[in-house]
């Protein structure tokens, strides 16, 4: 019910700011304020998701938790696709995503307040399927001089 709300007022509210930007600036100039924030947009995203990749790179060539760098790419993936649709809530919502301020904040706000909800209702634990904490394997002893 929340999904179809939001795809039922999102388009509302673009068009009710389309109607008020093109009475107050004209038909072109609104037009062009669109194709500049997706031209924009595209240029911001492309320059900040190297860096996000980078990060993720560093976190598991270190052993880290790579979950941050990984919703930061997602949040300039979404960015980018709300800044190429065309409107101006979606713009303002795409321009907050490429922010690298608010981003960080949008982000570190997902992971305190849903990503433990997530990973508690996900099937992947950390705990051992036995419950006894063995794990069956094989092992090679690898003689040093002989590789």
């Amino acid at each position: 019910m929340k999904l179809f709300l939001l795809f039922l007022l999102v388009p509302i509210v673009e068009i009710a700011l389309f109607i008020q930007l093109g009475g107050l600036i004209g038909l072109f100039p609104t037009l062009g304020v669109i194709i500049i924030t997706a031209i924009v947009g595209a240029y911001l995203a492309r320059t900040q998701f190297p860096l996000v990749i980078d990060q993720f790179r560093d976190a598991a060539s270190h052993l880290k938790d790579p979950m941050n760098p990984i919703l930061q790419a997602i949040a300039i993936f979404a960015g980018g696709l709300l800044l190429l649709t065309p409107g101006f809530f979606t713009d303002m919502i795409g321009f907050l995503l490429l922010i690298p301020y608010t981003r960080e904040f949008l982000v570190n706000f997902f992971m305190v307040n849903f990503a433990g909800t997530i990973l508690a209702r996900s099937k992947f634990t950390s705990s051992p399927a036995h419950g006894d904490g063995i794990i069956d394997g094989n092992a090679i002893e690898i003689d040093p001089e002989n590789k």
